[in-house]
């Protein structure tokens, strides 16, 4: 009980901690990161252009087909840059950050309601005299019982009697009660704040880098735009279609 119970307060100082800093996509050494590849000058160092654009088995292939191919990626490339350009700008991305933050929401209470139930579970098992217990499915039992103690309700087959089976119960009440509380007014005040803000534009300022490390790159290399060079590659049309029902589903 004392073990769970320190990671269990461990994860709930974590989470009460990340709420009440600025809301940010990104930590702030990743931030940090991030500017430095947007700045740096040597821009052949691209990340991207190294292991997605020039493939090491493209060397395997005929020229024709090696050709193809890349031509085929930076299509890809500059379709889903432009598409995930377009939902972040708008209101996708803080939507985006919303989903991420509803879900930590839905994480903790599932933590909660079993940290509890276990807690309640083994409290019973040291000493029976803590509750009055009258049912025949004693993990289930315990684990309705928690749920009830959320909405302060009692049930007939679990009563907490003695002093610390009653703390538990309304400790497991506020705690629930308290920080998901905090939860969702956080994410309201996360919408309205600067910090996500920026962050967001930072992430549109890396892909706008990266298009056009990859558009000198194509330039350079095949001496054509990239409108011109999507002729060349057959069924192009498809695969960007499915790109895009893939990044919606995404956003």
């Amino acid at each position: 009980m004392c073990s769970i119970s320190y990671f269990y307060f461990k994860y709930l100082f974590a989470l009460l901690s990340k709420a009440f800093k600025p809301p940010s996509i990104f930590g702030n050494s990743l931030e940090e990161t991030i500017k430095k590849i947007i700045n740096r000058n040597d821009r052949s160092t691209s990340f991207l252009l190294k292991s997605f654009i020039i493939n090491q088995g493209d060397e395997k292939l005929e020229i024709d087909i090696r050709r193809e191919s890349q031509i085929r990626r930076v299509l890809m490339f500059n379709f889903c840059a432009d598409l995930l350009k377009e939902r972040i700008i708008g209101h996708r991305g803080k939507q985006a950050y919303m989903i991420s933050w509803m879900f930590g929401a839905f994480m903790f209470l599932m933590y909660s309601i079993l940290f509890f139930s276990f807690l309640n579970l083994q409290l019973y098992r040291v000493d029976d005299s803590n509750f009055i217990y009258q049912g025949a499915y004693r993990t289930f039992d315990f684990f309705y019982y928690t749920l009830k103690t959320i909405t302060f309700a009692d049930i007939e087959i679990v009563k907490p009697i003695s002093i610390i089976a009653r703390i538990i119960e309304i400790s497991c009440f506020f705690i629930i009660g308290i920080f998901l509380l905090i939860i969702f007014l956080s994410i309201i005040l996360s919408m309205k704040q600067e910090r996500l803000n920026e962050n967001l534009k930072l992430t549109t300022a890396l892909i706008d880098s990266e298009s056009l490390i990859i558009k000198q790159y194509v330039e350079a290399e095949f001496g054509s735009n990239l409108r011109s060079l999507a002729q060349e590659v057959k069924n192009i049309d498809d695969s960007l279609q499915n790109l895009r029902q893939f990044i919606e589903r995404l956003f």
